[in-house]
């Protein structure tokens, strides 16, 4: 197999991976509700609701995985980019 083959599989390869995160772990959308909520300031943070989970735990959580969503999509995107300067460098180097 030759230098720039090799390179462009390795391209399609990053591109396919890429793919599967950005398709899974998705880039942030904006949100669309149509509904509106009127709150009086957030709840105290040892609110327990009623799933037994505290108010505090609750939005660590939802910001914890909303970072893991951003870092993995992230990572997608990047891979992408990486895949295609592989398959450029395979075609206009060595090709």
């Amino acid at each position: 197999m030759s230098a720039a083959a090799l390179l462009a599989t390795i391209g399609l390869t990053l591109n396919m991976v890429g793919v599967i995160f950005a398709f899974v772990w998705g880039h942030p959308q904006p949100d669309h509700d149509t509904s509106v909520s009127i709150g009086v300031g957030e709840l105290p943070s040892d609110y327990t609701m009623s799933t037994g989970e505290t108010y505090a735990a609750w939005v660590k959580r939802k910001r914890d995985r909303k970072r893991r969503f951003t870092a993995l999509s992230r990572a997608g995107l990047g891979l992408m980019f990486a895949g295609f300067a592989f398959q450029l460098i395979a075609v206009f180097l060595l090709g």
